[in-house]
């Protein structure tokens, strides 16, 4: 990137090389051009700081922003944990419903079976 010194040598030359090689512009019509052009010049610098001056402090706030990433991936990790964990347990609650109704039946037939031996009658 260019240093205000390499900006004021380059200026410099280009005005050592107009002065002697122009033919058309004398050195009053070139000297007003170059003021001109070091207006502008500083009007960029100006904006530059002003951009400068703006970005002071986000690498800060970036730094800010990616902590609060970091603790909100935490906390959806433990999430994502506990819903794992409650959709483990359904399952497996399913699952129990499922062999206990199967015992049931099974002891629901035994009962039915043992009633008829004794004539006790049964009812589902």
């Amino acid at each position: 990137m260019l240093t205000k010194k390499d900006i004021e040598k380059i200026v410099a030359a280009q005005k050592e090389f107009f002065y002697t090689k122009s033919q058309v512009y004398s050195k009053d019509d070139w000297d007003q051009k170059f003021k001109e052009t070091e207006k502008k010049i500083e009007g960029i610098e100006q904006r530059f700081e002003g951009i400068e001056q703006r970005l002071e402090g986000t690498d800060e706030k970036f730094l800010e922003v990616g902590k609060r990433f970091d603790g909100i991936e935490q906390k959806l990790s433990k999430l994502q944990n506990t819903v794992d964990a409650i959709a483990l347990d359904n399952k497996n609650a399913g699952e129990n419903f499922i062999v206990q109704n199967y015992r049931i039946e099974r002891v629901e037939n035994w009962a039915g079976k043992a009633g008829a031996k004794i004539s006790v009658k049964f009812e589902r």
